[in-house]
């Protein structure tokens, strides 16, 4: 039995399209300026009372108060190694006293 020959499977073809042309606009061409400072809104040793000068306050005290607890740290435990070097230091130099037994045969010697 012949066998029918089969036909090659295609992709279908498909057409090729431009790519799209971009539509931005044209930007106005820049002036080129000088730099200069600007001039200020208020002089600079004014003293105007904000929100952020509330901020600083806190802040500051913070830091202080935290500077003071430390110290304070810093003094109790300097004074208990004061007490230790003194403990230590009465215990080295205090001499127990012992009672010797009397020994007739044996004579002290006298210096």
């Amino acid at each position: 039995m012949p066998t029918a020959k089969k036909k090659p499977a295609t992709k279908p073809v498909t057409a090729r399209k431009a790519p799209a042309k971009s539509t931005a606009k044209k930007q106005k061409p820049t002036v080129e300026q000088s730099f200069r400072p600007s001039k200020e809104k208020t002089p600079f040793f004014t003293y105007e009372f904000t929100i952020q000068s509330v901020y600083w306050i806190i802040l500051s005290t913070l830091v202080l108060a935290l500077g003071a607890w430390v110290m304070y740290l810093n003094i109790k435990i300097q004074a208990i190694y004061d007490q230790v070097e003194i403990n230590t230091n009465l215990s080295e130099t205090y001499i127990v006293p012992t009672i010797e037994k009397a020994h007739p045969e044996v004579p002290k010697p006298q210096q």
